[in-house]
């Protein structure tokens, strides 16, 4: 009888796995796993020598897998640029339940379409309250009075501008608080820094001149930062507003791509020329067009109080702000005071 005889193959002394340790080692270490990544090719498999993908030394495979891999760097500079563009474009929506009622001064919610169709909303504090009009009846009605839209800034929406609402109420104009695309309302639209927001400056202006009560041909524009730029261009295209209040405008575009576009640090200042053209691009807009000194059609257009741009952007909510608004609609866009006192003489009579 002949003894059974075990496969010899199975004799074969296994490879000694390697530990856990020396497998983990490299991919803990930065360098070693970006060399890894980088020369995979090369360096990944053990038995290199019995997988040769092509025909060339290792200093050869190394140089042309090099290469091979700096062709994506463009593709991954233009996803980084497309992420800041957007990043810059659309920033943090900002909640809150204060309105011109929270500081006790009625209002009506309006909502609007800006010039090229989006939808937007607004405060309409109006000059005449209920009891007024109960008591002085159609005489009331007919009383066409000045009204002041409020345009907020970058970043922020149109709470930012309650300080003014009351003060400009008292002096005798009807004010109308708006928000721009993309503050929190009923678009997603992507800030443009007055570029395209002059639609919405535009379509508030169109809201107001449709409204009774309204005189047509005195409605003034505040703006702060992004709206007074749209305010500026919105002045240049529609030349019967009344006066312009500016407060912290652009002055030229690469403030604005220094400052909320491009990466801040010095060592990426080349990547500003990159995030200015993907701007354009993105929008279809000219970003030259956001500097002032573009702007003296629209600056001549009409009465302006431009603050210094040197100064801190609240400077139109400090007292001396405000008394100096007032002026300068006092004088320019006077209210309409002295008809509401004709009204109350020809009661008395």
């Amino acid at each position: 009888m002949q003894r059974p005889v075990m496969n010899p193959m199975f004799l074969e002394a296994d490879a000694e796995p390697a530990s856990p340790a020396k497998r983990h080692r490299h991919l803990f270490s930065p360098i070693g796993l970006i060399s890894r990544i980088m020369l995979a090719d090369v360096c990944f498999w053990r038995s290199a020598r019995q997988l040769q993908i092509e025909d060339a030394s290792p200093l050869a495979r190394i140089f042309r897998g090099l290469l091979y891999r700096l062709l994506f760097i463009p593709v991954v500079l233009a996803c980084v640029v497309i992420a800041l563009v957007y990043l810059g474009t659309h920033p943090p929506r900002i909640t809150s339940m204060l309105d011109p009622l929270s500081q006790g001064t009625y209002y009506d919610p309006i909502s609007f379409v800006s010039e090229d169709g989006l939808c937007l909303d607004g405060w309409l504090v109006p000059l005449l309250d209920a009891k007024i009009v109960l008591q002085k009846k159609e005489q009331a009605l007919q009383i066409k009075s000045p009204a002041v839209i409020l345009v907020h800034d970058y970043g922020t929406n149109r709470i930012q501008m309650l300080p003014l609402v009351q003060p400009l109420h008292d002096a005798g104009y009807i004010v109308f608080v708006i928000s721009l695309r993309g503050s929190g309302g009923m678009t997603a639209a992507g800030c443009t820094f007055g570029l395209r927001e002059h639609a919405d400056v535009q379509g508030a202006i169109d809201v107001l001149r449709r409204r009774p009560g309204v005189d047509a041909n005195r409605i003034a524009v505040l703006g702060m930062g992004t709206g007074a730029n749209a305010a500026l261009l919105a002045a240049e295209h529609d030349p019967k507003v009344a006066a312009l209040i500016l407060d912290h405008a652009v002055v030229h575009v690469d403030q604005m791509i220094s400052d909320r576009i491009s990466p801040p640090q010095p060592w990426l200042q080349w990547l500003r020329p990159i995030c200015k053209w993907t701007f354009e691009i993105a929008y279809r807009v000219d970003a030259e067009d956001l500097d002032i000194q573009r702007r003296s059609a629209g600056l001549a257009s009409c009465p302006v109080l431009m603050f210094d741009n040197s100064a801190i952007p609240t400077q139109c909510f400090r007292p001396s702000g405000i008394q100096e608004i007032r002026d300068f609609l006092g004088k320019h866009l006077p209210a309409t005071l002295e008809n509401s006192a004709a009204i109350e003489v020809k009661e008395m009579k």
